[in-house]
């Protein structure tokens, strides 16, 4: 493979323009010297075409056609590269994901599968970890088990030559059928990197169907994957399937469900704070890395704990010397007491945390890191 392949990213779209340039400045941003970026519109009524118009770089065409599979098979056919990814037009890659994958495809592997950055309704964001193992990917019941996605994978351009195109009947789950054919067909190596951010917000396809009356079909097309299955495994998978369809449609059942997803929430939040205030007091000094709004909820958290927060580190320079809720903030380099083993960091950012793990110990940083 040379030094820099050719990744085509691949964006279908429909009345998108409040984040398309997004889209399309993180690809811009990611410093990577051979791309092309190709977007099928499906005939977008908005400022679309405006948007498309300004920048030069795009390889692009706007008509109608048979919903996002059809346009995502499009966007393959005119594509060339010997890497493939879709980006859909109101989420974005993360900087540096090109070259963090590049790396993997020269040590020969075929499938990149990382983590993504979920953005709820009310932006507060999670990070989806997907597995990458078909048995474990099957169980769609299970959260977050596949990876949510297109930002989060990457492949070879035989990958989807092997495959087949999308099926233009599926309107919901074309990117989880893709996942399971491929996991038959080659290993998906999985990598701890966030590559994308995914809006799972109001007025996305992703987001409203579940709500919807059609909210069962989704799921039904991965009956025929059951029997690639251990046989051992069938019984299990057939019957959750079952029983979660019945409990959907069954008001009573699903009330109950809630009540008791939401008392196995708050006992796991209160499990997990317990936890981390056992940490936390045998702390000298306790640092939040991040003056952000995560930084703000660890250290409202600590203060629900009786826990002193010390300092608020951040990359942003600009920032030191400066406050945060009333703390003081330093550049992670100028970290007093590095080497004290009695100090704590909590990192505030979980799509960023193993950077930030990494280069706490690059500045020989020697306490605990959280």
């Amino acid at each position: 493979m040379a030094d820099c392949p050719k990744i085509s990213i691949i964006t279908p779209s429909l009345n998108k323009a409040k984040y398309l340039a997004e889209a399309i400045e993180s690809v811009i941003k990611q410093d990577y010297p051979n791309f092309e970026h190709i977007i099928v519109d499906g005939g977008s009524t908005d400022a679309t075409i405006e948007i498309l118009n300004s920048y030069p770089h795009l390889i692009w065409k706007s008509e109608q056609d048979k919903g996002q599979s059809d346009a995502m098979n499009k966007g393959f056919s005119m594509s060339s590269g010997q890497i493939i990814t879709y980006l859909n037009a109101d989420d974005y890659f993360m900087p540096g994901a090109f070259n963090t994958v590049l790396r993997y495809f020269k040590e020969g592997e075929s499938f990149i599968v990382g983590r993504v950055e979920v953005i709820n309704d009310d932006g507060s964001t999670w990070i989806n970890d997907p597995s990458v193992a078909f048995s474990e990917m099957i169980q769609w019941w299970r959260p977050a088990i596949f990876c949510f996605n297109p930002t989060g994978y990457f492949y070879l351009r035989q990958v989807q030559e092997t495959i087949g195109p999308f099926d233009v009947e599926n309107h919901y789950t074309m990117d989880y059928d893709f996942l399971l054919k491929s996991a038959l067909k080659y290993k998906l190596r999985k990598i701890d990197t966030v590559l994308g951010g995914y809006r799972h917000i109001r007025d996305t396809k992703s987001r409203d169907y579940p709500l919807s009356k059609d909210w069962k079909n989704p799921f039904i097309f991965s009956k025929k994957y059951w029997k690639y299955l251990p046989l051992r495994e069938i019984p299990y998978v057939c019957a959750m399937y079952y029983y979660i369809i019945h409990v959907k449609e069954n008001r009573g059942l699903r009330a109950l469900e809630k009540s008791i997803d939401g008392a196995k929430h708050r006992i796991s939040a209160l499990y997990k704070e317990a936890l981390m205030y056992v940490r936390l007091r045998r702390a000298r000094r306790v640092v939040i890395f991040g003056a952000s709004k995560s930084g703000e909820n660890y250290y409202n958290m600590c203060s629900r704990m009786g826990i002193k927060v010390d300092l608020f580190i951040d990359n942003n320079a600009a920032l030191a010397g400066k406050e945060f809720m009333g703390v003081p903030v330093c550049f992670p380099s100028h970290l007093p007491d590095a080497t004290d083993r009695r100090t704590t960091v909590l990192i505030a950012s979980l799509g960023r945390k193993e950077e930030m793990r990494r280069y706490l110990r690059q500045i020989n940083f020697t306490g605990e890191i959280i």
